[in-house]
């Protein structure tokens, strides 16, 4: 034969799987780019969830105790106050602002509940039957699920000594007035970060034991203890003040 024999255009085997392999190259790491991604992207999500969550917790838990009511009940010859607090619990008399129990009194309980992931903050209430009802009778119910997550949580509560300076307690019982404040300390399981520093909430229910009888009129007021921020004393030392800011 004379003249050239025409080629067939084409790749090689060799060819096709080192394409092949720089595709598949290309794809893992451009999964592995979106997967980096989205990860980002659902903490951002999360945190930006948890922040809000806290942040309407925050604003629930300060209507609640700025509602705190000074009521009593005689208990062995004694006076104590209708409210209880424990680390993991407290309990008492508020002034409902909501719905159909508005402006009227209810019983609240805030429990820490621990889960297998962490922990949760719930709030129950129940109508207040008023008299002489004790708020461990009380049937509460309407549970709202107020903070929840890989989080660690407790409760404290602050008195002022007889020299005036703030002292936190982790259990308020038998006492024959509410604490002063409350303190509510959220951290996260694993790094054991406060997420909500400085979170204190201020009992204004400040009225003398006086106050709490039915024959009581404006006059019993007169002893009322000052509020945190008041005047100074006469002996020039002010109330003392919780450390960070303060929910009314």
């Amino acid at each position: 034969m004379t003249g050239n024999r025409r080629t067939q255009g084409g790749f090689t085997l060799l060819e096709i799987l080192a394409a092949l392999a720089v595709t598949a190259t290309v794809l893992l790491a451009t999964l592995g780019l979106v997967r980096n991604l989205t990860l980002t992207f659902d903490r951002g999500a999360r945190r930006v969830d948890q922040a809000e969550r806290l942040a309407l917790a925050v604003d629930r838990l300060a209507q609640d105790f700025a509602s705190a009511r000074y009521a009593q009940r005689a208990t062995e010859g004694a006076a104590a106050a209708l409210f209880a607090g424990a680390p993991d619990r407290t309990t008492f008399l508020a002034r409902a602002g909501v719905g159909r129990h508005a402006g009227t009194e209810e019983a609240v309980a805030l429990a820490v509940e621990t889960t297998r992931d962490g922990a949760r903050l719930i709030r129950r209430r129940a109508a207040w039957p008023g008299g002489q009802a004790r708020l461990e009778d009380q049937a509460f119910d309407s549970p709202v699920v107020l903070i929840e997550g890989a989080v660690e949580i407790a409760l404290s509560y602050g008195r002022l000594d007889p020299k005036g300076a703030l002292v936190w307690t982790p259990q308020w019982s038998g006492q024959p007035g509410p604490p002063r404040f409350v303190r509510l300390t959220v951290r996260d399981r694993a790094t054991g970060g406060d997420l909500l520093p400085g979170a204190t909430f201020a009992i204004r229910a400040e009225a003398p034991a006086a106050c709490a009888q039915a024959e009581a009129d404006a006059s019993c007021l007169q002893e009322a203890p000052k509020k945190p921020g008041a005047p100074a004393k006469p002996d020039g030392k002010p109330d003392a003040q919780p450390s960070g800011p303060t929910r009314t």
